[in-house]
């Protein structure tokens, strides 16, 4: 296809105008100032995003953001509405100043999980760090906590300062640049990118929408200049003599002047020819015609546009990542789903239609489609995938109106494919994390129009159980209320898959603090159990995470200072509870087995609360026992085993041997889970008050100083408790 300058009758003067360019260039670009990709690459920043055209128009703002992080420690954010070119002018500072920092680590901040993930990951920069186990939320605060001097964080797409106080480094640790449409960040250094100038063929909008208009043939026709400023004012100059100048000023200004808009349509000419004018008028015609939304009607325009042209393949891939999260794109997506184990794997694959087999098949074509999508500026290139502009993709999702269920439940089969079914583990939490995020976009930009599919409720239960295992308990119960209410339009009332979503839900809600939803929907799933013989360890499981439920809800009331009327009959349900799941996992899996260890270990703490102290002790010795056999390496049962025994002897004045067994325990957890963590915090609350009861003065001042205990409080606390003699 002829390029744009070819088009204007431009090529062959080229050369003469180049003694007429001005360097209007102030310190960015040129070979000094700007890195190109690879450059930035050979200087370590190789994790930010890559640029992929020389940024216009924002020298000021990228003078601002390097004299608000040039200091160290500091914090900047660059905010405003979208599409204005946030995060392309925070990959222009990574790229020009990026190899002044030790390490620049790019995260995904447009959600907690992502957010914890990404900085979880950065542990195996560091080092001689060890990233503990645990959930993600503690490395990555094990991971902040180790950061050295010298780091810069991109904190893109944040939702708001209270979304990521809690995974922000220590004061002056490191420098961390945030993008955000929200504009309150209360003392952080704060930049609003305007919309870039229009009002002249100079002008910086004018001057993208040129650039992103060029072809190859355009670049090759002009002279090899060092200074990208000068090339694009050379451009400017020789659309200026052609009678197409005022059309190039009239459409940067019909697109507002919104970076987002003029890349896609400055795409749309270098792609399919045609002038300024031309596209303007069907530009203007689609913006009078939508209806509205809430975003800029030039974006839906521009991005309408541009997916009319494309091939079959590369619409089939837009229309996917439409419903994905705007990060962490790529043919993975695709390519991993012919190799989906899963019982339901044929249903998920007939949902997906003959146009995603095909692709999932065949990888050429798909290259082929995520090639077509990046000329277009669809998505832009990261790393070894991509991202696609969340407006983009929201424009999308208009685009497909009355298919929106349809593809929203073909998406939702793509990633059901691929997401692991035993989430619950560990060594699957890799695969786990790169997918939630995409199913967190489906569930947000579907709500409850998604279809009632298979593939979307297992979807949404694995990635529950995920979100519930590592500690993201908003987002779990949101997903276990949907599948929840997904299955139970979808299968009837005897479907042991039914029962389950009421587990998950009741588990989840119980950790969360949610105790009267955590009860209500495990006495439903033990009811649908035991009324459907869905087997006797299915039954066993929901018996003992309800009695957890009613031990959490009668603890938090005590916390409160207002203990629960129904107390005794809550405490009374949950002790019959875990004694029938007891005789259950018994008579399953034997009287010596992990699961009989866990019902006797809850068991012991419900009678506790009970105040049956010894038989509380008794079930406990019996669980560690069967906890020794069973793990004599140690591991998170044996140190849940040693800490509640030990915890259980102390209140009964054996001070003894509960130090013996909250030491070991302490040991054991120190080597598990990271600095601050809940379990290793408690375990070392218990071993100061055993300091205390047996009169260890400063061995109990020492373990509060080195944990940052309550002293006072500890010690008003051992007051209560029985003493040895001689103490």
């Amino acid at each position: 296809m002829a390029g744009l300058f070819a088009a204007l009758g431009l090529l062959g003067q080229a050369a003469g105008a180049l003694s007429d360019a001005r360097t209007l260039s102030d310190g960015l670009a040129g070979a000094k100032g700007w890195l190109s990709p690879g450059d930035a690459a050979r200087r370590g920043v190789a994790e930010a995003a890559r640029l992929h055209r020389y940024p216009v128009g924002r020298q000021a703002e990228l003078r601002r953001l390097r004299e608000a992080l040039g200091h160290g420690g500091r914090v900047a954010v660059l905010s405003g509405m979208g599409g204005i070119g946030k995060s392309t002018l925070a990959r222009m500072h990574v790229a020009a100043h990026g190899h002044g920092y030790g390490e620049v680590a790019w995260l995904n901040a447009g959600d907690a999980e992502s957010l914890a993930n990404g900085l979880a990951a950065k542990g195996a920069r560091i080092k001689g760090f060890a990233t503990p186990p645990g959930a993600p939320v503690m490395q990555a605060r094990a991971v902040l906590e180790a950061l050295p001097a010298g780091w810069l964080l991109v904190y893109d797409n944040a939702p708001d300062l209270a979304a990521i106080r809690d995974l922000m480094p220590p004061l002056g640790r490191a420098d961390v640049l945030i993008t955000s449409r929200d504009r309150k960040w209360g003392r952080f250094a704060q930049i609003e990118p305007p919309v870039l100038e229009t009002g002249s063929l100079y002008a910086d909008g004018v001057r993208l929408l040129i650039q992103e208009a060029m072809t190859e043939e355009d670049w090759a026709a002009l002279p090899d200049l060092p200074d990208p400023d000068v090339r694009l004012t050379l451009l400017a100059e020789m659309v200026g003599r052609s009678d197409r100048a005022e059309e190039a000023v009239s459409l940067a200004r019909a697109l507002g002047g919104l970076p987002l808009g003029l890349v896609i349509a400055g795409a749309l000419i270098r792609e399919e020819g045609g002038t300024f004018g031309d596209w303007e008028a069907r530009i203007d015609e689609i913006m009078t015609e939508a209806e509205a939304a809430d975003f800029p009607s030039s974006i839906r325009a521009a991005v309408q546009l541009s997916y009319a042209g494309l091939g079959r393949d590369a619409q089939a891939v837009a229309d996917v990542f439409a419903w994905c999260a705007a990060e962490g794109l790529g043919p993975e997506l695709f390519l991993d789903v012919p190799a989906c184990t899963l019982e339901e794997r044929e249903a998920f694959w007939e949902a997906l239609g003959p146009d995603l087999q095909a692709l999932c098949s065949d990888p050429g074509r798909l290259h082929s489609a995520l090639r077509e999508l990046a000329r277009r500026s669809l998505v832009s290139r990261s790393g070894e995938g991509c991202d696609m502009h969340r407006l983009a993709g929201h424009a999308l999702r208009l685009l497909q109106g009355q298919r929106q269920a349809e593809q929203a439940g073909r998406t939702a089969a793509m990633l059901a494919s691929s997401y692991p079914f035993d989430s619950d583990w560990p060594q699957e939490w890799p695969a786990c994390a790169a997918l939630t995020p995409h199913v967190l976009a489906l569930r947000r930009a579907a709500g409850k129009a998604v279809p009632g599919l298979p593939a979307v409720d297992h979807l949404y239960i694995q990635s529950a159980i995920y979100l519930h295992v590592t500690a993201f308990h908003e987002d779990a119960i949101d997903l276990a209320q949907e599948a929840l209410r997904l299955r139970r339009d979808r299968l009837p009332e005897s479907h042991s898959d039914l029962a389950l979503a009421y587990s998950m839900l009741g588990a989840t809600c119980s950790i969360a603090g949610k105790g009267a939803q955590a009860v209500e929907a495990l006495r439903e799933a033990a009811r649908l159990c035991e009324t459907h013989g869905h087997g006797a360890l299915e039954l066993a499981t929901v018996l003992n995470n309800l009695a957890l439920a009613l031990r959490s809800r009668c603890m938090a009331a005590r916390e409160r200072g207002r203990p629960r009327p129904s107390e005794p009959e809550d405490l009374g349900e949950a002790a019959e509870a875990l004694r029938r799941a007891l005789e259950l996992r018994q008579a399953e899996s034997g009287p010596r087995s992990a699961g009989a260890a866990q019902c006797l270990l809850n068991l012991a703490l419900v009678r506790n609360m009970q105040g049956a102290r010894a038989e509380a002790i008794a079930h406990a010795r019996e669980a560690l026992e069967i906890e020794r056999a069973l793990r004599p390496e140690g591991g998170a049962a044996l140190g849940y085993a040693l800490h509640n025994l030990g915890g259980f002897l102390l209140e009964a004045g054996e001070a003894a041997e509960a130090a013996e067994l909250l030491a070991e325990a302490f040991a054991l957890r120190r080597r598990s889970y990271p600095e601050g963590h809940p379990l290793l915090a408690s375990t070392a609350d218990w071993v100061c008050a055993a300091h205390l009861v047996r009169g260890e003065a400063q061995a109990a001042e020492a373990a509060a100083a080195e944990f940052g205990l309550d002293l006072a409080e500890r010690q008003r606390f051992a007051k209560g408790l029985p003493r040895p003699d001689g103490c």
